[in-house]
């Protein structure tokens, strides 16, 4: 999945066109530098951009973008971050909201087998795997749950 880094260049605090800034990246998770010194694309009005194509939901980044040497210090060097993504946050142990919605997926939208017996499985959208089997004893109490989230 791609992610886009934005920043709003001003230069005398006006839209600032025409440069050529770059990006350097930080995964926050170990502190590493991911990206180092690539360009943006500049969209239009002072915002320029750049797609980070091996962005991993479950982290997030920080980075620096540099306007470049025309602008003066006060508006040549711009925060960027990630921010929180929450579908990579748990909501439950280590599961994920991706996750869970997932299992929501293929509990409510997709084939399921099982359903009048002891042993019921919910399938992913492909029809390739069971993304969660539920076992359950003759009293209809569950006594095993296996989730699948690959």
């Amino acid at each position: 999945m791609a992610f886009y880094f934005t920043a709003y260049l001003t230069n005398n605090g006006a839209p600032a066109t025409g440069l050529t800034p770059t990006i350097d990246v930080y995964d926050l998770s170990d502190n590493s530098k991911v990206v180092n010194a690539q360009a943006m694309t500049e969209v239009g009005g002072g915002l320029y951009s750049y797609e980070y194509s091996t962005y991993d939901a479950s982290k997030n980044y920080a980075g620096i973008v540099d306007g470049g040497a025309t602008l003066a210090n006060s508006e040549r060097y711009i925060p960027v971050s990630s921010g929180l993504n929450p579908l990579g946050e748990a909501v439950e142990g280590s599961i994920t909201l991706k996750q869970v919605a997932m299992l929501f997926l293929s509990i409510f939208a997709a084939v399921r087998s099982g359903m009048g017996g002891l042993n019921t499985s919910f399938r992913d959208q492909a029809d390739t795997k069971d993304r969660l089997k539920v076992v359950m004893d003759s009293n209809g109490n569950i006594t095993s749950v296996t989730m699948d989230f690959t």
